[in-house]
């Protein structure tokens, strides 16, 4: 064999080596402990994800190359091993329904330490005749930091799955509560149409404080707004002994001028659109050069924008949890940041 031909092979080798994208497996871990009294002996399992096809990403090995997380065996025969083992095939008539949202691993590393993330977004049910009355709702994040992360990360992210149908295994729920099979199945339109905010067709004017406050559209305060080329420039507010005080945006969570909602981030003010029921707006974050995967992820800046180091400023398209008012990132617009961001100079919707 000529020694170009040879090198040609090796670096080919070499290449689709280091290109493929290795897999970990998922999987519950069975706890020891045992619980007695469970009305429950059955479990059933749907999938609410987007995307199903892996769970996020984390690293492992010496060059700490990238691994795709997968269930280890189907969700469906875990929740079963787990409530069996858990319950020693023991506990009452009951039906369980586990309704998995999101869950989505991944990581971020620097010099000296890896941080790892896994936010979980699940929902529990109790059977009745022909109804499901909702027990509970997971909406959390487990977070690693050390010099290795992965093991941990799944391993806790294991216990929060364990505890959370735990807990719930005596608990028969609020016949209020009950909904259908095939609203669960579509479960964010069914929440929607319970929320105000998303079934309203004119916003109130005003301050709003907090989600809550903004998704049960009841202001707290009306507000003096100034505008500056078509854009939200401040907002006072008259105190109870009548003075006019400047409102920080970084105390409050939106504002409703005209009609028109904005938004209200540590960055300033920006319109809120309304596309496909959910509500969205463009606007600047501050994340690590590593934020592509938590990205992905899906992680909302509210909850690890004092976790992670910020070494990068970019505009993303950015999503409101309808559930929480939390801001999901959900695309890179690719503009470069400047001190002033006019709405006109954005992509449409």
């Amino acid at each position: 064999m000529r020694p170009c031909a040879f090198l040609l092979m090796l670096f080919s080798f070499y290449t689709n080596l280091f290109s493929q994208v290795n897999t970990t497996g998922f999987s519950i871990i069975i706890p020891r402990q045992k619980i007695s009294g469970s009305l429950y002996s059955s479990i059933q399992f749907i999938d609410s994800r987007k995307d199903t096809g892996t769970m996020g990403f984390v690293q492992q090995g010496f060059f700490n190359k990238k691994a795709a997380i997968i269930a280890k065996s189907p969700f469906q025969d875990q929740l079963e091993n787990l409530l069996d083992s858990i319950t020693g095939k023991s506990g009452g008539e009951g039906e369980l329904l586990f309704q998995l949202r999101y869950l989505r691993f991944a990581e971020v590393t620097n010099a000296l330490t890896e941080k790892g993330y896994c936010y979980i977004k699940a929902a529990l049910y109790g059977k009745k005749d022909h109804q499901y009355v909702k027990l509970s709702l997971l909406d959390s994040i487990v977070y690693v930091k050390s010099a290795e992360v992965r093991k941990a990360l799944l391993r806790n992210t294991s216990i929060v799955l364990t505890n959370f149908i735990s807990d719930n295994l005596m608990n028969q729920g609020n016949d209020s509560d009950s909904i259908s099979y095939k609203d669960i199945g579509g479960i964010e339109q069914f929440e929607k149409k319970k929320i105000p905010l998303y079934i309203a067709k004119t916003y109130k004017d005003g301050l709003y404080a907090n989600f809550i406050s903004f998704k049960n559209q009841v202001p707290e305060v009306q507000v003096i707004v100034e505008m500056d080329d078509k854009e939200l420039h401040s907002v006072k507010m008259i105190d109870k002994n009548g003075h006019t005080k400047k409102v920080s945006p970084k105390n409050i969570y939106a504002i409703v001028h005209d009609g028109l909602p904005y938004i209200a981030t540590e960055y300033g003010y920006y319109a809120l659109r309304k596309m496909e029921n959910d509500f969205y707006f463009f606007g600047k974050g501050k994340v690590t050069a590593k934020f592509g995967e938590v990205f992905y992820a899906g992680f909302m800046f509210g909850i690890i924008g004092g976790i992670i180091a910020a070494d990068k400023k970019s505009i993303y398209k950015i999503k409101i949890d309808h559930l929480n008012g939390h801001f999901i990132p959900e695309k890179d617009m690719n503009l470069k940041v400047k001190k002033k961001i006019l709405l006109t100079t954005l992509p449409r919707f």
